[in-house]
């Protein structure tokens, strides 16, 4: 059961996940709404992510594989962003490496399943035969981003926080109030909160994405943190209010930020 969590929440991504040194959007999604405490995810946005194993010597041959198909002209139609992370820490999960997939919305997420699938273009076939010559094990899920705070740019390390709790709604409310604190206000980096949305059987519901845009202000973070009664009181009400089950540690490695709607017209 633990593996099975574990290979849920490494992320990403960056999950959104984040997986990548430059969080997933260059510009909110369409559909997000600002507000002074934090920006709402479109309902529909969709986060896709596989949590790989690689075949004995095949992880290089797959990134390099990935960086040519996304400059093929059918990577360059890829309606959403992708990004690649190497995952420093996450227990006693085989998985390596994770990959996340954004797309605005189903629609946007059905049209390039079918367009790559049944297309029979060379580049998703050259692609495939790479993904499946390297990738010994892939564990796939779907979630949407709910809120988040904090500016898109260059985040090199990302903590991804899994929790289950019965009651989302009032877990983001108050961490939004510890948003609103001094110490909240504050953090330098990017936080968001996830919801699971197709996950099959496992124990969390949803994931913090906590991102620092260097090691340096990972460790400051933690200085701040830890000495904060502001961070204390709301890690008191989050243990009341939900249940965590591990955490992982990412690295960034590469983002294709496509956004294409050549597929969406």
């Amino acid at each position: 059961m633990m593996n099975r969590i574990n290979a849920l929440w490494n992320l990403a991504v960056a999950i959104a996940i984040v997986a990548t040194g430059y969080g997933f959007a260059a510009h909110h999604e369409s559909g997000e709404t600002a507000t002074n405490e934090g920006v709402a995810g479109s309902p529909s946005n969709i986060w896709t992510y596989q949590a790989i194993t690689f075949k004995d010597g095949q992880g290089p041959s797959f990134r390099q594989g990935l960086s040519e198909f996304m400059q093929s002209d059918l990577g360059k139609k890829f309606p959403g962003t992708i990004g690649y992370s190497w995952i420093l820490s996450d227990g006693d999960d085989p998985a390596t490496h994770g990959m996340v997939m954004t797309f605005p919305n189903a629609s946007a997420w059905g049209k390039w399943n079918t367009t790559f699938f049944t297309g029979g273009t060379s580049e998703a076939q050259e692609w495939g035969q790479i993904y499946f010559n390297s990738v010994d094990h892939a564990s796939t899920f779907t979630l949407t981003q709910v809120v988040s705070w904090g500016e898109p740019g260059q985040y090199g390390l990302t903590e991804v926080i899994p929790f289950y709790t019965a009651n989302l709604a009032a877990f983001t409310e108050a961490f939004t109030g510890f948003m609103g604190t001094e110490t909240g206000r504050s953090f330098p980096g990017r936080v968001a909160i996830h919801q699971c949305s197709y996950c099959g059987e496992q124990e969390a519901n949803a994931m913090f994405s906590v991102q620092h845009s260097t090691p340096e202000a990972f460790d400051d973070w933690r200085e701040t943190s830890a000495s904060s009664k502001d961070f204390q009181e709301w890690v008191q009400t989050a243990f009341a209010t939900a249940k965590f089950t591990g955490n992982s540690l990412i690295a960034a490695l590469d983002l294709y930020p496509v956004n294409s709607t050549a597929l969406l017209q």
